[in-house]
């Protein structure tokens, strides 16, 4: 009965409307999805009446946060967000089967969760998430690297591996955009017909924060 965010909305074939956040469970922040209908009643076919709560992802027992949700065209969810590992922040993906229960053929019982992204040991945040239509799921965000933040593309198969055949071990990660040396973070990820990977976020300049949109092959 406290804090309740709404981060990221999907709207599928359907007009069904999925939204995921963070909400307060008395304790600290639990990750959910909810799902209506076109008209904006919850979908109750949909978890438990329309609403989908996931915690302790990462294993801190602590705060979880879904960030960014897609939607394929075969009603599979997926979340992408940051959960406390008991010292800092890990980066998830979820997938969600379109009855609300997890989907335990994806990563280990539905979940992949990652860290240590850039290097740096620190926290690791999901901020946008995009599937393609070969099921390959696209992943960006920032990752600490000892002294700052780097941003960073991962490319994840459709059963939650990292897919290797993506630059070095799936992964991309992308520093001093802007020319500072220091905090660079992806925001926004898209992916078009051809593969092209399109990125924007922000990078410190040494003075403030500069809009950037990275193309990436």
């Amino acid at each position: 009965n406290q804090h309740d965010y709404g981060n990221s909305l999907h709207v599928d074939r359907r007009g069904k409307i999925y939204v995921t956040g963070s909400s307060w469970n008395g304790r600290d922040s639990d990750m959910y999805v909810i799902r209506m209908n076109n008209d904006g009643s919850l979908d109750t076919s949909f978890g438990t009446n329309g609403k989908v709560v996931v915690n302790n992802i990462a294993g801190g027992n602590s705060w979880d946060s879904g960030n960014s949700i897609y939607v394929d065209s075969n009603g599979k969810i997926y979340v992408t967000g940051e959960s406390s590992n008991g010292r800092n922040s890990d980066m998830y993906v979820i997938k969600i089967n379109s009855d609300g229960s997890l989907d335990n053929l994806f990563g280990a019982n539905g979940k992949v969760v990652l860290n240590n992204i850039a290097g740096g040991n620190g926290g690791d945040y999901g901020n946008s998430l995009y599937v393609d239509s070969n099921g390959k799921i696209y992943v960006t965000g920032s990752s600490w690297k000892g002294s700052s933040l780097d941003m960073y593309v991962i490319r994840l198969n459709s059963g939650g591996s990292l897919d290797n055949t993506f630059a070095t071990n799936g992964k991309v990660v992308v520093n001093n955009i802007a020319g500072r040396n220091s905090s660079d973070s992806g925001n926004s990820i898209y992916v078009d017909r051809s593969g092209k990977i399109y990125i924007t976020g922000y990078s410190s300049n040494r003075n403030n924060f500069d809009m950037y949109m990275i193309k990436i092959e």
